[in-house]
């Protein structure tokens, strides 16, 4: 059984979900730091040039978070070996999708550090028109990178239910690590219906959608330091057999 580097990474994947939604926490523009409405890009753009160094500094840690994510996620990989249907293919296929689900993620906050140099080099223009230059240039990189977060709000879901779908029958009795599990599934099929609904039925109102869709993450969240838990405890359920 390889305990050992199932150990490892599930205490990187822990690690990595406590980095990446405390940074979050302290984004400038979100609930702590001079918070803004995330939907009102002029305003969210404003909030990271008014803190450069807290935005640059969280947008770091989360990119930090989002690989020890994708490092604790491979360590799952061989558990659907010689297994069939979902707890198989499925399952491989769902931590595929997450660990290109994150990748996308810390892309978008590569663009972010992006947008918070440009409005730094606003700052510091020498003429009206350089200025301009840079604030427009800025507010478009804040767009792509809202484009890469959608990206990533589609692809969430699937990879959550199939993550979720494929670890819940490998448990026998019902114990917070498969209730953790079900909240895979429960979560991905909630932000799947709060994302058609949000695209096809009240695109003019995506505030109380990117509410939900951020308190369904942090429930995810939570369900994924559980399970880096019973990765780092060891949990036969968890570690793959090497023979």
């Amino acid at each position: 059984m390889a305990i050992g580097s199932t150990r490892t990474a599930g205490l990187a994947l822990a690690l990595g979900v406590v980095l990446a939604v405390g940074a979050s926490m302290l984004f400038p523009g979100g609930p702590i730091v001079d918070g803004v409405d995330q939907t009102d890009f002029s305003a969210a753009v404003g909030a990271l040039a008014d803190n450069p160094e807290i935005a640059h500094a969280t947008t770091l840690v989360v990119i930090v978070g989002m690989l020890l994510h994708a490092y604790g996620f491979l360590a799952l990989f061989a558990l659907g070996r010689g297994q069939q249907g979902l707890m198989g293919l499925g399952l491989r296929f769902g931590l595929i999708l997450s660990i290109f689900a994150w990748g996308i993620f810390a892309i978008s906050q590569g663009k972010r550090i992006l947008v918070i140099h440009l409005m730094q080099r606003a700052d510091v223009a020498e003429t009206a028109d350089a200025r301009d230059f840079f604030e427009t240039a800025a507010l478009t990189s804040h767009t792509e990178m809202i484009g890469l977060l959608i990206g990533f709000m589609v692809i969430f879901p699937f990879a959550t239910m199939l993550v979720g779908l494929g670890l819940a029958p490998r448990f026998e009795g019902l114990d917070l690590l498969k209730a953790a599990c079900y909240g895979f599934i429960a979560i991905g099929a909630l932000a799947l219906v709060n994302f058609a609904y949000a695209m096809f039925i009240s695109p003019g109102e995506p505030e109380s959608h990117l509410l939900i869709h951020n308190l369904l993450s942090l429930i995810g969240s939570i369900c994924l330091v559980i399970v880096g838990i019973g990765m780092y405890r060891g949990r036969s359920e968890l570690v793959p057999d090497t023979t």
